[in-house]
């Protein structure tokens, strides 16, 4: 089941952008001051809301890359907190699969399935095939520590198609 996961685990390819695609033009010395200024708005947000979720996705992602997992789930409530008010499905989507794969390494099973099918529902929802692949395979992660090996290989068989499709190759 991890080898398959790595496969898996991938971000979709993108080919390099080239001088005067998505309104930046070419790279002549005086232009490009005027490029960033036009991009600025994409890098920084201008509410510190956005700024707050992703700080506390980011520092979840950390936590748990250490091992503190009650700091990383202190982090994951946070995030969903700040994606509940207003509500931001792809921020929820992302707290709810961070918190289902947090419970699946504590065992906390089925605290752990509802997220990630609240995850999963939200992925359907927004129309998100990527982040539906991601929630696939945390919900494949979990199947067997419910028991159910055959529901995590048709998860990953799923999410390798979906992969597939928007042609997203393994890092």
């Amino acid at each position: 089941l991890t080898n398959s996961l790595a496969v898996i685990c991938c971000w979709p390819a993108r080919a390099p952008v080239q001088p005067g695609e998505r309104g930046i033009s070419a790279r002549a010395p005086g232009r490009r001051p005027r490029a960033r200024r036009r991009l600025r708005p994409l890098r920084r947000p201008r509410s510190a809301l956005p700024r707050r979720r992703h700080r506390a996705l980011r520092r979840t992602l950390l936590h748990r890359a250490v091992g503190d997992l009650a700091a990383a789930r202190e982090a994951a409530e946070r995030a969903l907190a700040h994606a509940t008010e207003p509500r931001q499905p792809l921020a929820l989507l992302a707290a709810h699969r961070l918190l289902g794969e947090l419970d699946t390494d504590s065992g906390a099973v089925d605290s752990a399935h509802q997220h990630v099918t609240e995850a999963l529902a939200l992925a359907d929802a927004c129309q998100a095939p990527f982040e539906r692949a991601l929630t696939l395979t945390a919900l494949a992660e979990l199947a067997p520590a419910r028991g159910d090996r055959n529901a995590a290989r048709a998860h990953l068989a799923e999410a390798r198609t979906i992969c597939e499709s928007l042609g997203a190759m393994p890092t």
